[in-house]
């Protein structure tokens, strides 16, 4: 199908093209639905622009809560709005508030990290275990500093514990020693409960 093809292609172009094809890349970004859109999101992460922060901005039309694809692209590109539409959205407490300490971890500029270090002094269970979610996918330099002062917290619940062992044995199986160590720092548990 004319669908597939177009998928194909631009998964293909995402995967070739490089910095000096900007303007190229912003013209097809410019012409795809949210969905052939975060097929580009990766690239556009690697290649931040203010032109392409402004047209996922758009395409998730204000609903970050649930344009999580485009969500989690712009907060990596280092996009300021959606780290301060994050900060609010998670003070009204809801069942989407994963999505904001997402944003946080995922974020390189330094007010998601200042952020992201309350959350860790707050010590809210559920806010941990999003952030530490987060991290996994994070390219954020210092991710495993924050794992670590997660690990460093005395009292954590078991779905905590487990979703560290996944973050950090994910970090680890690509060659990570530090987060290795803090693994094996970790007790096993087999479950959430």
């Amino acid at each position: 199908s004319n669908e597939h093809e177009r998928r194909m292609l631009l998964f293909a172009l995402s995967g070739t093209a490089n910095a000096q094809q900007l303007a190229f890349m912003q013209r097809v970004l410019e012409s795809l639905n949210n969905e052939d859109a975060t097929i580009l999101s990766e690239w556009f992460v690697n290649h931040p622009s203010q032109e392409a922060i402004k047209h996922f901005t758009s395409l998730a039309a204000k609903d970050f809560a649930e344009e999580t694809d485009l969500t989690f692209a712009l907060a990596a590109m280092g996009d300021t709005n959606v780290v301060n539409w994050a900060k609010e959205f998670v003070k009204k407490k809801g069942e989407r508030d994963w999505v904001g300490y997402y944003v946080y971890a995922r974020s390189p500029l330094p007010e998601a990290d200042a952020l992201a270090q309350k959350v860790i002094q707050g010590g809210d269970s559920d806010a941990l275990v999003w952030l530490v979610q987060g991290y996994d996918d994070s390219r954020r330099t210092d991710r495993l500093d924050r794992l670590k002062e997660i690990v460093a917290i005395k009292a954590k619940g078991r779905k905590l514990i487990l979703w560290l062992r996944r973050a950090l044995d994910d970090m680890a199986y690509h060659g990570d020693k530090q987060a290795e160590s803090l693994l094996n720092g970790l007790p096993v548990v087999d479950s959430e409960q």
